[in-house]
């Protein structure tokens, strides 16, 4: 029998055989005699030779030589048997630099296959390729439901010549992490064995290898982390019930519902949505901001990260069942899921605001009206003061504006008008914002005192002392120091640099 290459990983696997030694010594006082290393070893030999004949190499050809500004992997990969007619799974990243080919060596016979992609699982960073072969050793997935954290985890690869894999001795650290989708272990993971199985100790595929980040969705996020003790694998079980779907070459694609949240860590804060994005599925299917998810699949969620785990692991075109609290009764409702948002499109109006809020006569006042614009067409003119959008009061320019962002072209909307001292309401449908630049801009009103303020203030500017002056910032109550040369001219142009510590 052909013996196991443990390569580097040899002290790790000595390191974990006698750190169970010590548990199992501590915790139990009824064994008669230590736990042998030899017995582990031999338990780990026949895991790796059982499931080494479910693991091929892969290599490819050509491709990008920079990606994300760093060097791509161009060395050998690994991949896993998930059928016996040729259906290899592995990790997109391998295929990340684009090549022209890809080879895929199988376990058994040693055959150096030409492989193609099928399609790829853009939700779990998996891979599906296909080789032209027959009566293949198919993985054998460990039910989801078994994997505890805190048992035993083999990573492999098969990037040598050996006839066996390389090997990776660890835990399972984590359940359903990056949004619910993957294992963590602590095993030693590598670009060498991303792609590779993630085994219990009897040989059964637990899950496939890949870079993930809680962070970023990118193909090549957490790679960094490689043999630094966090690894992530798609457990297998899952991958098989998307297998049939990636056969037919179709992507897959992450589910976007087209909600956000607050900005609380999501562990601490509760479901309840903050923004709806206008024609996205939330929005199709009626949720409204200030609905607290309540259930999410008949599970219940009591934080945002509850919510993100159930939908991190859903795809586009599923749908997926909701029950908000909306006030004092709850909603039943159904989201069917999208892989892209529309972007969002502001509402226009078409007018100019007075920047300078009257203190007298709150609302927003109309400085301008351009011309054909959804403002002309309802009749709105200069001097007019908007004071209500629909059932809201409206004190200032800036705060119409906020709100018109917020609304889509077409929306139909009713506005308070004050003009000569009598109030009309008037209805208006909002626009596309218009592509095409004004030459010239009118510009702002000021009111005799704030021109009188700002005519001051210029006067000031003129006398500007010069040297090293201390001044402060009135509404952080910060200190900074402003150096003006000697010699300043206030008709002068001067370069400006700033010093930040």
């Amino acid at each position: 029998m052909s013996r196991v290459h443990f390569r580097q990983a040899q002290p790790d696997l000595q390191h974990y055989f006698f750190t169970m030694l010590f548990l199992l010594a501590s915790v139990s006082t009824s064994l008669a005699a230590p736990f042998p290393v030899e017995q582990g070893e031999a338990v780990i030999k026949r895991a790796v030779i059982r499931a080494s004949s479910c693991i091929v190499k892969i290599e490819t050809i050509g491709g990008l030589d920079l990606l994300d500004g760093q060097l791509t992997n161009t060395g050998p990969t690994t991949g896993v048997i998930v059928s016996n007619d040729g259906y290899i799974i592995t990790s997109s990243f391998n295929f990340a630099a684009n090549p022209s080919s890809i080879l895929v060596t199988l376990p058994e016979s040693k055959k150096r296959l030409p492989a193609i992609v099928v399609a790829r699982d853009h939700l779990k960073n998996l891979t599906l390729l296909k080789v032209e072969a027959q009566n293949l050793t198919p993985a054998k997935p460990v039910d989801l439901k078994q994997i505890r954290v805190g048992q035993w985890s083999i990573a492999l690869g098969r990037t040598y010549v050996s006839p066996l894999p390389n090997v990776s001795l660890g835990l399972i650290s984590a359940l359903e992490r990056i949004d619910g989708k993957a294992l963590q272990t602590d095993a030693k993971v590598s670009p060498a064995n991303y792609g590779g199985p993630l085994v219990d100790i009897h040989g059964d595929v637990m899950g496939i290898l890949v870079p993930l980040s809680p962070t970023g969705k990118g193909l090549t996020e957490g790679v960094n982390w490689y043999d630094s003790g966090i690894g992530f694998a798609i457990p297998l079980q899952d991958v098989l019930v998307s297998l049939d779907r990636l056969k037919t070459g179709k992507d897959l694609k992450a589910g976007l519902m087209g909600v956000s949240f607050g900005t609380t860590p999501p562990f601490l804060a509760e479901p309840v949505l903050q923004e709806i994005r206008p024609n996205s599925p939330a929005a199709e299917a009626g949720l409204k901001t200030k609905d607290r998810i309540i259930s999410f699949e008949g599970k219940s969620v009591k934080t945002v990260a509850n919510v993100k785990q159930q939908l991190g692991r859903k795809y586009a075109g599923e749908t997926v069942s909701l029950v908000v609290k909306r006030g004092e009764k709850t909603e039943k409702l159904s989201v069917t899921l999208t892989d892209k948002l529309e972007p969002f499109r502001q509402g226009w109006l078409g007018i100019l605001g007075q920047r300078i809020p009257s203190i007298d006569s709150p609302g927003a006042i109309i400085r301008h009206v351009f011309p054909g614009s959804p403002a002309e067409k309802a009749g709105l003119k200069k001097q007019d003061r908007i004071i209500g959008l629909d059932e809201l009061k409206i004190t200032s320019y800036d705060q119409l504006r906020d709100h018109i962002f917020l609304k889509q072209p077409g929306e139909e909307l009713e506005l308070t008008v004050v003009r000569e001292d009598k109030t009309q309401k008037i209805k208006i449908t909002t626009e596309a914002t218009p592509g095409t630049l004004v030459d010239q801009l009118p510009l702002p009103i000021l009111t005799q005192k704030k021109k009188k303020e700002a005519e001051k203030e210029a006067e000031k500017e003129l006398k500007a002392k010069t040297g090293e002056l201390v001044k402060t910032l009135a509404e952080h109550q910060q200190k900074y120091r402003l150096y003006v040369p000697e010699d300043y001219q206030h008709d002068a142009a001067y370069g400006l640099a700033f010093w930040l510590s």
